[in-house]
């Protein structure tokens, strides 16, 4: 049976994974608040034909289960498939990636507390997804449950600001799925609904109302619903889920965005301010860039444009590759070159005395400053 034949024998709309960790608990602990990642386990294929269905399931997970939003390609109702790491893939092991699973019939909807768009209800994240993509969500049914930390009290108080919720769509058109955290997106940007924040590895990322990464890892994204574990003096209120009926999220209506939507950004003031990055939203230049002659600070553009690099660094230095190179033609720097080796933007040239191509090693902690004021914040 091939992929596409179970695509169109299921729909993958009564099905979703629950994953089972061999390597122990896998929710999250306080104190500590951290979870464990899962790695190695199983998945069985779960029957879930309502949102009364999803609330059982989720509701019965044990400290090493999560769900899946998808099942492995070929599964059936009570089919178990057992998963691996890259690194360390055993015999009868897949790996959880996209290509192995299909996408079941819900979606998460996965929004954190943020100040630029408060939420104290479920039902204003919905009213988000709605002015973002009406044709989708409006008239829409969704499951609604706290994320587990906004669950936990320490000393009766909550540890966090604010609410988090996931909420759990239905949708028509499963296969169409991969296409919604683009259109959200543009969208946002279309509506001045986007901004910029620091993830948990410091890299920063432009963000909307909710966390586009569950929808685009897609039917290989695991969720971990089940109860944290609390100690000390930290406690857990109860679980409670609101089922909002509703008919289907209409993905059948997404398009692909058109090829190079999704980096273009609209300008704004902030982008024109003398002696900042133009060029990248994550970058902006020091006052010593300021003092270079127009033709100087061409030639660090340039050079800039090939950076190679996949540290983001901190928030003191938002760049800190000092060994990340870039690959000029030389007469594109010749004239230049002294100026900015003196000026220290430049920490050295490889092979300068070779007919190879140079590697110009930048000093970034010279080169860019943090935000200045007025630029949107990060959170």
């Amino acid at each position: 049976m091939t992929k596409l034949q179970v695509l169109r024998q299921s729909d993958c709309r009564c099905l979703i994974g629950v994953a089972t960790s061999t390597r122990g608990v896998v929710c999250k602990k306080f104190p500590g608040g951290k979870g464990t990642v899962f790695s190695r386990g199983s998945v069985s294929s779960a029957e879930c034909n309502s949102f009364e269905d999803l609330r059982d399931i989720t509701s019965s997970l044990k400290p090493n289960q999560c769900i899946v939003m998808g099942v492995p390609v070929g599964s059936r109702v009570g089919d178990i498939k057992y998963i691996g790491s890259k690194r360390d893939l055993r015999q009868n092991e897949i790996t959880r990636s996209k290509n192995n699973f299909v996408q079941s019939g819900f979606i998460l909807v996965d929004y954190d507390y943020s100040g630029v768009f408060p939420c104290t209800r479920a039902a204003d994240v919905h009213a988000y997804m709605c002015k973002l993509l009406p044709d989708v969500f409006k008239d829409a049914g969704y499951l609604a449950v706290k994320s587990s930390s906004s669950r936990v009290l320490k000393n009766q108080e909550p540890i966090k600001d604010g609410i988090s919720w996931h909420l759990y769509y239905r949708v028509d058109a499963p296969k169409q799925v991969k296409w919604l955290a683009d259109n959200i997106i543009v969208r946002a940007r279309e509506l001045d609904m986007n901004y910029y924040k620091r993830s948990k590895d410091n890299r920063q990322l432009e963000r909307t109302v909710i966390d586009l990464q569950p929808l685009k890892i897609g039917g290989c994204g695991i969720v971990y619903e089940a109860d944290p574990i609390v100690e000390g003096g930290y406690t857990l209120i109860p679980k409670r889920t609101q089922i909002i009926k509703g008919g289907f999220a209409k993905t059948s209506v997404l398009k692909p965005v058109s090829k190079g939507v999704g980096v273009k950004r609209k300008e704004t003031k902030k982008d024109n301010h003398e002696g900042f990055w133009k060029k990248s939203r994550s970058l902006h230049y020091s006052d010593a860039y300021r003092r270079l002659s127009p033709a100087d600070r061409d030639v660090l553009d340039d050079l800039c444009m090939q950076y190679k690099g996949r540290d983001h660094g901190t928030e003191r230095n938002p760049i800190k590759c000092p060994y990340t190179h870039f690959i000029v033609h030389p007469s594109r720097v010749r004239k230049a070159l002294v100026v900015l080796q003196e000026a220290g933007f430049i920490r050295y040239i490889s092979n300068q005395n070779k007919r190879s191509p140079n590697l110009y090693y930048l000093n970034f902690e010279m080169l860019f400053m943090t935000p200045p004021a007025g630029w949107t914040p990060w959170n």
